[in-house]
């Protein structure tokens, strides 16, 4: 099943929205990869993201450092699971998931985009240890003739 990141994105800023109208408004780690994901993809895509950067900043104004915290939780899973997977030891075995990571690095090039556009910080070298990361599987993926698919870019 094909995903929707427009139809992810309105459910996510939805979910945003009620969680706004909570007494007590605490983002989860949840929702920042609900919103994270599907709002990089439609940048990626060219689409203009100004109008929802506007509604992200309404909805989380009130709980900003809990939105924070759960934004560099995500970031934090994400990079690891992606950079985990890139074992030398596993990646030449003949049943390696290259499918699993390839879609991995996706989401979290997503995520990535995300960040830059709504102009979040990353934690400290998460981005270094990515493209270390890169680095090392790029020779896999050009054996496989899948170069240049780790990212969205």
């Amino acid at each position: 099943m094909q995903s929707d990141p427009t139809r992810e994105l309105d459910a996510a800023l939805d979910d945003l929205s009620k969680l706004k109208g909570s007494k007590r408004p605490n983002p989860t780690r949840y929702h920042a990869r609900a919103l994270l994901v599907p709002f990089g993809m439609l940048a990626h895509e060219g689409g203009e993201m100004g109008a929802v950067i506007e509604i992200i900043k309404a909805l989380t104004t009130d709980c900003q450092d809990a939105w924070m915290q759960a934004v560099k939780d995500e970031m934090q899973l994400a990079s690891a699971e992606y950079c985990c997977s890139i074992d030398v030891r596993y990646l030449g075995l003949p049943d390696y998931d290259f499918d699993y990571t390839i879609a991995a690095r996706e989401r979290l090039e997503a995520r990535l985009l995300a960040c830059e556009s709504l102009g979040y910080e990353l934690p400290e070298g998460m981005r270094n240890n990515v493209q270390r990361c890169d680095t090392v599987f790029e020779p896999y993926l050009r054996e496989l003739g899948k170069a240049g698919d780790g990212g969205i870019n």
